[in-house]
Formats: structure tokens, C-alpha cells, sequence
């Protein structure tokens, strides 16, 4: 939602804000401060964020919804994230400026500049442990692998956005509606790790362990920016005989975008690997390997749009090239000697081209004054896309040249039904066709036997492009009133002709993928369903209630050992959130999330190939004034994750309470428990077609802290 609040006079400037710091049990830490001014047409905010309780602050306005005075309820976004990977140290200062050039105070008609600066500075250390089975219709005892790693980051990121907008609309006949506005984005990085892994596998043919020290620096800058041009067509206009008014140039529009990116890229990794096989130690090795690598890209799009009455023309134009330098050494017999199969220098050129021919028409449109509308709209489209894709090595292997030619044509109907005062209804229905095309990494990967327990080979023969075609169906429903019902669909049905999939070849020492293609049609069926309502249960007391349900129905083929295996996945999910308010005395929220994922193999004899799993989400939050100055709140959250092969739950508890003090309420002491029943733990899974992971990784846990916090408010001079 966007507000145009207009201040009183002599009320325009304005300081408000708030600076607080917290400590706690085993050195947890937290400071905020932002500082909000604002003085006729400007307004400017400093910000400043410092935490290691696994805050992640990626914007002022996310610092402001929570901190500010009014900035604390029961849905904030700026609070310690327990399932967050990792124990996050950060911290961030930043600064935004904005300046209305036009001063009007229209929403319709901005003339509008804003500049947005932070820097960000990271500590992350994460620690992962996990299983993988492999779900194959032979049950074996060896048929699995593991992991385990350690990783530290430190990185420093600076990040610049300025902007422009200037829209002005009209409702007049004989004036054009016109937009402009651009921006440009400025972003550089240096991030340092030192990382450990260690894989185990346990295959019937692979019995070895792999371990991998990892020391890598990387320096990253990228710019882009984005302008865009807009002029509507005239309002059409009709005498009393249904002949038009309009000149045959006020029904011309045009719309014109540009956009483009710069990035440079340098990293620099050491890496030490030992590998040990245990059914032949002849295979044993030890690795010391130097890796330097530059990347340069450049990208530029441009697209515009020529309309006259009923028929636009469309164009869109995409260029990207890159240079990559590589360097590879590794230590020979106590000399560092270049690794050829991995140096190389490559360069990558493709160019994109979409010309497209659009007609749209009113197959009914009736209106009658203060009763209803309806509408029903046909747009159907031709169009093309001419790729070419050149990419040069001086790996051999690497050369390759690609053009393709797609035809795309697409149709939709949309049909809309309003009651005046009373609901807005609208469905519509849409087809098209694209294709996808194999890239150089699907065709002909660079292989890096510093981990010989896999390897991509890519594509033995020749591959086709993907056909797609997609058909969708979709509808909404307003009603228009104050405390309305809303309804949302959409059903999505794709078919996929001469699809990609990988095939799993486990022999000897290494599990070997290859890029094949399916030629059986794939078939993926989705769907959305969401429903809102606030309710008036009595004076002052409100219920808002949002209930969504979304799934998807595939098959999907893989070859494992040559046997093709088709696999029907099923994924649905459910959601409901509540939302209970009095006044501004108590809030009370709930959330629930209940997922399946299903996983059968149809060509099977027996169910060992089967496979389910299920993950349930029940969250409770409250927040009480039990006076204008004392605020309790209080949530949990319930997980629980159930599979075939292991079940989880957990249980988490936090709670805070805040006490306001000075004569405006400006001053707060906050007293905060967070997972006081110390269950927080940090299993996950994960689902596939071919193969079952799940694991630990460390996570924040129990903490206490109190913060102190100033937000002071000045109105007026």
C-alpha cells in the first residue's frame, strides 16, 4: 500500500528515529540506530545495525518497520533467525536521501529523485553434517555416502542505488499520460573463506573418502542500470455516430526500455585434497592445487514497443559476452607446474533477438452507469526468437557454435465482471510456446579430478532443444467493501518435448553423470488457490484470516545403471495464517504450514523405490499492552519433519518484554528470553528424483539479553 500523507503546516520538519543496544548470555550483542529528517521536499535517514543473535539486515526500510515507535508487533521482520545456517556477525551502515522536485504531494504525478548507500561487513561460521542415500529399486547395503564441512566467511560489501522517476497521468482526452525514470546500481565485494570437507562414500563398486582445504579470496564490482520511456496513447474519442475523433497519431504509443550490466570478478583459491580408496589403495593421492581466475561480463538489453489502436509491435535485443581467464597449478614433485587440462582462456558471445507481432481486441465490452461492466479481451501474438550462442577455448573440446530459430506464438482471453459498490471477478486463460536450449556446461563440462568420487561428462551425442508448451488458467475475486473476501487461482499445465535429464552410471571408483535426452513427453501440472477475509467479530475486535493450498503433479525420467526409471512426484502444501487483533492492546498471530512430497516409481516391481516425506509448521505469537507502557510478547514455533527414513521436531519459545518510559513513551528497556526450552536444532532434508539427504548444520540457540533504547520524535521547528 502507498500513503500520501500530507503534513500539517509548520509540521514538515520532522526528526524521529531510534538508537538502542543490547547484551547478552554468552556475549550475544545487538545495536541499532537509524535518524530520520525530513524538511520540506527532502528527507534524508542514517542507519547503523551491529549483531551476532543472526539478525540480517538488507535494507533501511527493514530497520524502520522494526525499530521505529510504533515498529513493533507480532509480524516483524528484523528479529534473531533461528533457522538461519550458521552464526551470523554483521555489521551494516547505510544512508538514503530523497527530494521530490514537483513538491505537489501527488501519488499520480512524481517527480521524484533517491539515492541509496550502504556498507555491509559479514562473519558467518557454519558447520554442516549429512547423509545421502541413493533410492534405487535394489536394496543394498551399500548405497549411500556422507558429509561433513566447515566453513568461515568473511566479507565486506559496498552497495550504491540512485534513482530517478518522473510519471505524470492524465485523465484528460486531448493530453498524453507519459512516464520516464532510470537507475543505476553499484555494488563491489571481497570475501575471504577457509572451508573443510570431508565426503565418505559407501557405493558397492566406491568405497573412499575424499577430504578438500579450501582457502579462497574473491574481488567482485558490477554496475547496471535501467532506463525506461513511456508515452500512452491518447484517449480514444467518439462523436454521437460512433466515428472516431482522434487524429491517427494520438493513437500511437510507444514504450522503450534500456538496460545494461558491467561485472569483473578475480578469485584466487588453494586447495589441498587427499583421496583414499579402500578396496584399491593403488588409486590413493594427494593433491596440492593453486587456482587463479578472472571473469569478465558484459551485458546489454534493449526492448521497445510501438503501438497503434490494436496491433503493437515488439522487439527485444540481448548481448552478453564474457572472458574468463583461468589458471591452474598444482605441486609436482616439489615444483608448481601448470595443470593444462584446467588452464584454459575462453571467450563467450550470444546474442538474442525477439521480434513480436501482438493483436488485441474487445470481444464484449458493456457498461451501464452505476450497475456493472463487463469486458472479454482476445490478444494473440506472433513472434520469433533467433539465439546464437559462440563460445571460443583453448580447451579444444570447449569450441562450439549454436544458432536456433523458435517460433513463439501465444494467445489469451481474459474475461472481467464488476457489480458497482458491490465485487470485482475476472478470469483469463493463456497459451504459449518456447523452447530451451542445452548450454556449454550441460554439452561439454570442464572436469576437476581433485574429487574423483564424481564426475559430469556431459552429452554423448547431439542435443535437440526442449519444447515447451505451457498452458495456463488464472482468476481473482474482489469484493468491494470494507471488510472483503478475496479469492485467488492459477493452474499451470506444461509439456515438455525432447526433455533433458541426467543419467547416473555408478562403476569403479567414481559415480559418472551423463546428459541425456528423454524422449518421452514430461508432463508437470500446478496449481495455486489462496483465500482472505477479515472479519468484524465485535466492536474494536478484528480476525483476519489467510488460507493458501498450492501443489504439483510430474513425471519425471532418469536412467540409473542404463535402466530407465520413470518417477511420478507429487508436492502439496498448505498454509494458514491468523491474525487477532484489540485495539492496539493485543495482537495475536498464527501461522501453519503442513507440506508432502511423494516420490513413485512407476516402472518398479516392488515399492523399495518409493518414497515419502512430510514437514509440519505450527507458530503461535502474541503481543499485550498490559498499560501504555508495559508490553509482553511471547511466540512459538512447532517443527516436525517425518520421512521414510528418519523423523525430527523441535520447539521453540521466545519471549520479551518492554517498558517505556519518559513523558513521551521514548524510552525502552526490553528484557528478551529466546529458545528458553534450548530445542532449537538444525536438521533439514532434502528431496530428489535419485536420492534422499538429510543433516545437521549449527544454528543460534538459547539466549538471554537486555537492550535499552531512545527513539525520539520532533514535530514542528
Amino acid at each position: 500500500m502507498e500513503m500520501n500523507v500530507v503534513l500539517k503546516e509548520g509540521k514538515e520538519n520532522m526528526l524521529f528515529g531510534s538508537v538502542g543496544a543490547g547484551y547478552g548470555t554468552d556475549d550475544r550483542y545487538q545495536g541499532n540506530m537509524n535518524l530520520n529528517k525530513s524538511f520540506g521536499k527532502s528527507q534524508a535517514t542514517v542507519a547503523y545495525s551491529v549483531n551476532n543473535i543472526n539478525k540480517n539486515l538488507s535494507s533501511v526500510d527493514q530497520l524502520l518497520r522494526n525499530t521505529t515507535f510504533k515498529g513493533i508487533g507480532v509480524n516483524a521482520d528484523f528479529e534473531s533467525d533461528f533457522q538461519r545456517s550458521g552464526i551470523l556477525n554483521q555489521h551494516v551502515v547505510g544512508a538514503r536521501y530523497q527530494y521530490d522536485l514537483s513538491g505537489k504531494n501527488q501519488t499520480n504525478n512524481q517527480n521524484t529523485f533517491q539515492g541509496n548507500v550502504n556498507a555491509r561487513w559479514e562473519n558467518n561460521l557454519q558447520e554442516n553434517e549429512s547423509k545421502t542415500i541413493l533410492l534405487t529399486s535394489e536394496s543394498t547395503d551399500h548405497n549411500s555416502r556422507a558429509s561433513k564441512s566447515s566453513s568461515e566467511y568473511d566479507s565486506r560489501h559496498q552497495n550504491g542505488n540512485f534513482s530517478y522517476f518522473r510519471t505524470n497521468y492524465s485523465t484528460e482526452a486531448e493530453k498524453r499520460s507519459y512516464s520516464y525514470n532510470g537507475n543505476i546500481n553499484l555494488r563491489n565485494s571481497h570475501v575471504e573463506s577457509i572451508s573443510n570437507n570431508l565426503n565418505l562414500y559407501d557405493y558397492l563398486e566406491n568405497q573412499s573418502s575424499n577430504s578438500l582445504e579450501n582457502s579462497n579470496t574473491r574481488l567482485s564490482s558490477d554496475m547496471d542500470f535501467n532506463l525506461r520511456y513511456n508515452l500512452n496513447q491518447k484517449w480514444k474519442v467518439m462523436d454521437g455516430n460512433g466515428k472516431r475523433l482522434n487524429k491517427t497519431l494520438d493513437l500511437i504509443g510507444f514504450d522503450f526500455g534500456l538496460w545494461g550490466a558491467v561485472s569483473s570478478s578475480k578469485d584466487e583459491n588453494f586447495v589441498i585434497g587427499f583421496y583414499e580408496n579402500i578396496t584399491n589403495p593403488e588409486l590413493d593421492k594427494e593433491s596440492h592445487r593453486k587456482y587463479e581466475n578472472s571473469n569478465n561480463t558484459k551485458n546489454l538489453s534493449g526492448d521497445m514497443n510501438l503501438s497503434y489502436d490494436k496491433i503493437s509491435l515488439k522487439q527485444r535485443l540481448i548481448y552478453i559476452t564474457s572472458d574468463v581467464d583461468q589458471q591452474v597449478n598444482e605441486l609436482k614433485d616439489g615444483t608448481m607446474i601448470e595443470n593444462g587440462a584446467l588452464t584454459h582462456i575462453s571467450k563467450s558471445n550470444k546474442l538474442e533477438y525477439e521480434p513480436a507481432l501482438t493483436y488485441n481486441t474487445s470481444l464484449q465490452n458493456k457498461y451501464l452507469n452505476g450497475r456493472y461492466s463487463k469486458n472479454i479481451n482476445l490478444n494473440l501474438s506472433m513472434g520469433a526468437r533467433f539465439f546464437r550462442d559462440d563460445q571460443t577455448s583453448t580447451l579444444d573440446y570447449r569450441n562450439l557454435l549454436q544458432n536456433f530459430t523458435t517460433f513463439k506464438p501465444n494467445i489469451s482471453l481474459n474475461q472481467s465482471f464488476s457489480r458497482m459498490g458491490k465485487y470485482y471477478l475476472s478470469n483469463g486463460f493463456s497459451y504459449n510456446y518456447n523452447e530451451e536450449y542445452p548450454s556449454l556446461d550441460r554439452l561439454r563440462p570442464i572436469y576437476d579430478d581433485i574429487n574423483p568420487g564424481i564426475r559430469y561428462y556431459g552429452a554423448k551425442y547431439p542435443l535437440k532443444v526442449t519444447g515447451v508448451h505451457a498452458f495456463s488458467l488464472n482468476g481473482n475475486y474482489n469484493e468491494m467493501k470494507q471488510y472483503s473476501a478475496r479469492y485467488n487461482y492459477n493452474v499451470n499445465y506444461r509439456i515438455y518435448k525432447d526433455g533433458l535429464t541426467d543419467s547416473l552410471i555408478y562403476e569403479g571408483p567414481e559415480q559418472q553423470v551423463f546428459t541425456s535426452q528423454v524422449p518421452q513427453s514430461q508432463h508437470l501440472v500446478s496449481y495455486y488457490l489462496s483465500f482472505s477475509k477479515p472479519f468484524l467479530l465485535k466492536k474494536d475486535h478484528t480476525l483476519t484470516l489467510n488460507v493458501s493450498n498450492n501443489g504439483s503433479w510430474g513425471n519425471k525420467y532418469q536412467y540409473v545403471d542404463d535402466f530407465m526409471q520413470e518417477m511420478i512426484n507429487r508436492n502439496l502444501s498448505f498454509q494458514m495464517n491468523m491474525n487477532y487483533t484489540f485495539l492496539n492492546k493485543l495482537q495475536v498471530a498464527m501461522k501453519n504450514n503442513f507440506g508432502i512430497y511423494s516420490r513413485t516409481d512407476k516402472k518398479a516391481e516392488n515399492s523399495n523405490n518409493d518414497y515419502t516425506s512430510k514437514n509440519w509448521t505450527l507458530g503461535l505469537a502474541s503481543a499485550y499492552m498490559l498499560t501504555k507502557r508495559w508490553t509482553i510478547n511471547t511466540s512459538l514455533d512447532n517443527r516436525t519433519n517425518f520421512s521414510k527414513f528418519q523423523d525430527n521436531k523441535a520447539l521453540i519459545w521466545n519471549v520479551n518484554m518492554t517498558y517505556r518510559m519518559l513523558k513521551g513513551n521514548n524510552l525502552e528497556v526490553k528484557v528478551a528470553a529466546l529458545d528458553l526450552l534450548k530445542q532449537n536444532k538444525g536438521f533439514y532434508f532434502y528431496d530428489s528424483v535419485t536420492e534422499f539427504t538429510t543433516g545437521t548444520r549449527n544454528l543460534l540457540t538459547q539466549y538471554y539479553m537486555v537492550s535499552l533504547s531512545y527513539m525520539p520524535r520532533k514535530f514542528g521547528k
